[in-house]
Parts: C-alpha cells; sequence; structure tokens
C-alpha cells in the first residue's frame, strides 16, 4: 500500500516533474531537449520544472527556441509540502543530472528517492547514486549522462504505455 501522502488522482493531461537548482548539473536543458522529442512524438504533457537560479535565463531561452511555451511551466523554487502534491500528481518524474563542466556532480538525489515513494516512475542518468535508487527496466529507467534522445526515447514510451507506468509503480 502507498503511503497516504503520496496516492495520486488520475491528472490529464500526463504530468512530468523535475526538481532542483537551475544549475548545470541537474540536467535540466537535457530534460527540456527529451520534452520537445516527445512533444514531437505527437504526445500530450505538461512538464513542471520546481526550482529556481542563476541558469532561468538560460531555461527560458531553450524553452522558447523549442517552442515549448505551452508545454512547460517554471513556478520558481518551492517548499517541500508543494514538492510531495506534485509527485502526487505526477505521471513520471525525470532525473537527468550530469557532471558539470566545473566537475559539481550530485550524489543519490533525494527526488528520485521520492518519486519511488510515491509509486512515479523515474527516467534518470547513468550518474553519482542515481543507479543504486532506479532499478533499470523495473521501477524506472537509466539513460546516459547528456543525452536527451536516449531520455526522449524513455519518457515517450512510458508516457504512452500506462501498463508499464503502472508495473514500475508497483515494483
Amino acid at each position: 500500500t502507498l503511503p497516504f501522502f503520496c496516492r495520486g488522482i488520475l491528472i490529464q493531461p500526463p504530468q512530468v516533474v523535475m526538481v532542483g537548482r537551475f544549475v548545470e548539473k541537474k540536467g535540466h536543458l537535457d530534460g527540456l531537449k527529451a520534452a520537445a522529442r516527445a512533444r514531437d512524438a505527437g504526445l500530450d504533457f505538461r512538464l513542471t520544472i520546481l526550482g529556481d537560479g542563476d541558469l532561468r535565463p538560460e531555461y527560458e531561452r531553450v524553452i522558447a527556441e523549442l517552442g515549448l511555451g505551452g508545454v512547460v511551466s517554471l513556478p520558481g523554487a518551492a517548499p517541500h509540502a508543494e514538492v510531495v502534491e506534485a509527485m502526487k500528481r505526477a505521471t513520471v518524474v525525470l532525473t537527468p543530472s550530469v557532471v558539470a563542466a566545473n566537475q559539481d556532480r550530485e550524489s543519490g538525489l533525494i527526488v528520485a528517492k521520492e518519486a519511488a515513494a510515491c509509486a512515479v516512475p523515474v527516467v534518470g542518468t547513468l550518474h553519482g547514486g542515481i543507479p543504486e535508487i532506479i532499478d533499470d527496466g523495473e521501477t524506472g529507467f537509466l539513460v546516459p549522462e547528456r543525452d536527451p534522445a536516449a531520455l526522449g526515447d524513455r519518457l515517450i514510451q512510458l508516457l504512452g504505455d500506462a501498463a508499464l507506468r503502472q508495473r514500475m509503480a508497483n515494483a
């Protein structure tokens, strides 16, 4: 049985969530490119990125360049309660972390653990402690760092297959 705070209801269109400071190591720009790939494949969904930071103007520029204005929202930094609410509504969580140019990197991601606790499949990268949290093909998918095409393909797969999402949620 899922913890009460994670029991969600069916939300349409499907909701994709990324969480974290707007810094390079979070890989959000790859997540935006993956979202464009999914949108170009004809999928209807919304992507919310909870967070803020110095790269916000770059995120806004990429969203505009990719024509994702009607798909992506950047509501800003959120308290933990709002993150939990986003997890309740999430269909998929993306954690596309990368090693930054300055060698900054992630360890284990709390957001990936929270998504797992809420029975939400996660698409993450083979980075830091993420492979210790996501069982590739069982509870989510792992893709190489800086590979928005692979990230997008796995997002497309999950958004397009409710049975697969449910199997991963149950795992």
